[in-house]
């Protein structure tokens, strides 16, 4: 598990003793760079830096402005580029966020199918009681690649939790 903040690492080790996951070590990096440590992954999970939920943090508008959005695509993006060259062919990359934003989610997949053709997107394997829905094929009046309906959206008035995307993909 990389991450570049002390207090992530700290959250991520305790999740996964309480998860009683013991084959995970923390580094404290930033995993733009994980090419560095010259690994090859049979799976990876970016659960990459985002804009939060507006649905369920107080002051949310309050703290950000759309300028905060396009900057964590950028960083998104990048993450993702670092992800992808971890991976093994026949590999899997799980991306996810806790944000509501397109431009977080949606956009950064249709980003990652056009520039890695050896990426396709995969059906989740998720509970129904979930209630997840199909992330958005579309956005701002253009089209987006319509495998985007393979990933899956979590809304807090329909799950009763947070908002949440996540992507599965596989490398081939």
């Amino acid at each position: 598990a990389l991450d570049k903040s002390p207090e992530r690492l700290l959250a991520v080790r305790n999740n996964c003793e309480r998860l009683g996951v013991l084959d995970v070590v923390g580094v404290r990096k930033d995993a733009r760079f994980a090419s560095d440590l010259k690994l090859e992954a049979d799976a990876v999970l970016l659960d990459a830096p985002c804009s939060g939920n507006y649905c369920s943090e107080e002051g949310w508008f309050e703290k950000r402005i759309l300028g905060d959005i396009a900057a964590n695509a950028r960083v998104q993006k990048e993450l993702f580029k670092s992800a992808v060259g971890l991976l093994k062919p026949g590999g899997v990359l799980v991306y996810s966020t806790c944000s509501l934003e397109p431009e977080e989610d949606e956009l950064v997949i249709d980003w990652a199918l056009k520039k890695y053709p050896d990426l396709t997107l995969e059906e989740l394997p998720l509970p129904a009681a979930l209630k997840f829905s199909p992330a958005t094929t579309s956005w701002e009046g253009k089209a987006l690649d319509s495998r985007l309906a393979l990933a899956r959206r979590s809304w807090p008035h329909l799950s009763g939790t947070e908002g949440f995307f996540i992507a599965r993909l596989r490398r081939h």
